[in-house]
């Protein structure tokens, strides 16, 4: 019987190649570490990826189609539903393919929202516990905090005592 490597799906949001280019260095560290990598994205970060790691498997999710205009508060809640209805999409399609495939052990969402498991452990990565947003960063930072609280860790890229860490630690009772 052939020996299968653990698959773990990591899961860059396609806003700009930010995400995707931080997920490069966890994708090598998990190949590092015998485990196998599903990239699961779409748009120009599944294609980055795809050029990054040819010889890995790759799962496409729906695009949440974020447009940008001056306002970028007003244009995100103009586009809530359709964010809504993409996050229940990615819920889908992420729990089709962990059921279809038993060897997958982990979960990497870089904020995809929908990106997550019951089954599995799942990790979000967020550089923005707080969202800043003005007057409704209360608001908006309570709804990002429900998000995270969906996933069994948070990882934030920073440094252990800077800000977006001491944020997270004495937030961590949400």
């Amino acid at each position: 019987m052939p020996i299968t490597k653990n698959k773990i799906i990591i899961a860059p949001l396609n806003w700009g190649l930010g995400h995707a280019t931080r997920c490069v260095p966890i994708i090598n560290a998990l190949l590092e570490n015998n485990y196998q990598p599903i990239i699961a994205s779409d748009g120009n970060s599944l294609e980055f990826l795809k050029k990054e790691f040819s010889n890995l498997e790759f799962l496409e999710l729906p695009s949440y189609n974020i447009s940008y205009h001056k306002n970028l508060k007003l244009t995100l809640l103009l586009q809530i539903a359709r964010i809504l209805a993409t996050v229940k999409k990615e819920q889908e399609v992420i729990n089709n393919f962990i059921n279809a495939n038993k060897d997958v052990v982990g979960v990497i969402s870089d904020n995809r929202f929908g990106v997550r498991s019951k089954v599995v452990p799942s990790i979000y990565i967020t550089h923005q516990v707080n969202v800043l947003s003005g007057f409704t960063t209360f608001l908006t930072s309570k709804v990002h905090q429900k998000i995270i609280n969906k996933f069994d860790q948070c990882w934030i890229p920073d440094h252990k005592n800077a800000e977006l860490s001491r944020a997270f630690i004495k937030n961590r009772k949400l």
